[in-house]
């Protein structure tokens, strides 16, 4: 039988290891200074969110479970439109003049995004306390603009697919490995279970920093 809790705390710990990595790295490594900040925040996050997984269980004989579900939902609503503007320092557009209006479009549509998904996804929970294999976790059952927050994250993937298949000759196999496991992992997870979408998450981070310091 799988060990769901394990599997998390490998991810725990290769997150661990990217961050690691991440903070360590030299400055040259960037083409963009504020590229390492939006990597750690969404590093710190999908750390946050696999512990809280891992320790399902103590948490919830603890009485906390409810509490840092609501947390892991909140912060997932929070930080995942910031994928949007860090999309533009994959793009070589250094010489574009448009590329500061560029940025704080796109930074204006995340926080809009991040408000949006908050007032619809967060307030809207319906937490139901589900096992499945040995492991406890709370699930949203409210389907509430769900749909299209996920239609949303797909065509930010999407986005650096095509980043990806753009920049092929330059290490951009890197974006498209990631993009489509994180595809994958999303679409099949509703059916075989979170951890193959949080596997996804994992890959698509891992190849986003690949290329990074490619």
């Amino acid at each position: 039988m799988l060990n769901i809790r394990l599997l998390f705390a490998s991810l725990c710990f290769g997150y661990l290891l990217l961050i690691s990595r991440l903070i360590f790295a030299p400055d040259s490594s960037f083409a963009h200074p504020d590229l390492r900040f939006l990597l750690l925040t969404i590093l710190v996050n999908l750390l946050v969110e696999n512990s809280i997984l891992t320790f399902t269980r103590a948490l919830y004989k603890c009485k906390l479970l409810l509490i840092f579900s609501k947390v892991r939902y909140l912060l997932h609503a929070i930080v995942t439109p910031i994928l949007l503007p860090m999309s533009l320092d994959f793009f070589d557009i250094a010489n574009i003049e448009m590329l500061g209006s560029l940025k704080v479009i796109a930074w204006a549509v995340a926080l809009a995004w991040s408000a949006l998904s908050v007032k619809i996804s967060f307030f809207n929970l319906k937490l139901k306390l589900v096992a499945s294999n040995n492991f406890l976790r709370y699930k949203n059952v409210d389907s509430s603009g769900q749909p299209l927050f996920r239609i949303v994250l797909v065509l930010l993937i999407l986005v650096y697919f095509w980043i990806g298949i753009i920049k092929s000759t330059n290490n951009g196999l890197y974006l498209i490995i990631g993009s489509v496991s994180m595809l994958l992992g999303n679409a099949v997870a509703a059916k075989h279970g979170l951890y193959l979408s949080n596997l996804g998450e994992f890959i698509f981070i891992s190849m986003l920093l690949m290329y990074t310091f490619s």
